[in-house]
């Protein structure tokens, strides 16, 4: 997305740098798409989800280390 863009250029990264190295640092192996975020907001905006409250979802592709 272009906020990636923004921290590659503020880092003084090229953007497939940091999205090759973004890639190396999770276990799926992938960098994160804003589709994936909105499959987690839609689950607990589904009303067959409202019996799950209070939990911290994270949507990080299992980041190492």
């Amino acid at each position: 997305t272009e906020m990636t863009r923004a921290v590659a250029d503020r880092n003084g990264l090229e953007f497939e740098s940091l999205v090759e190295q973004m890639k190396r640092e999770t276990c799926v192996g992938r960098v994160g798409k804003p589709e994936d975020v909105a499959q987690a907001v839609s689950f607990f905006a589904d009303r067959r989800s409202s019996y799950t409250t209070g939990q911290l979802l994270f949507v990080a592709g299992a980041p190492r280390g």
